[in-house]
């Protein structure tokens, strides 16, 4: 099927970049809708007081690694 064309000689249109105003109403309800928890999570900062308890959770974390690949290693020289 072709599309009828309604303009000047050498002046081209394509209906598929245009918008329709349904689509324009709906773009701009979605711009204004209010954000999502999940959004809020991911582009707000992390307030102090909780980056001070997620860093002791790692450290915490990282020490029991530690403590436990050295009794790892301790085990595998008492085999030896």
């Amino acid at each position: 099927m072709v599309a009828r064309i309604c303009s000047e000689p050498g002046v081209m249109t394509n209906s598929a970049l245009h918008f329709t105003p349904l689509e324009m109403a709906w773009r701009a309800i979605e711009a204004a809708r209010i954000m999502s928890s999940y959004d809020e999570l991911v582009q707000l900062p992390i307030r102090p007081a909780a980056q001070k308890i997620i860093y002791k959770i790692f450290k915490r974390l990282h020490e029991i690694e530690v403590m436990r690949k050295t009794v790892v290693a301790g085990l595998d020289m008492a085999g030896n």
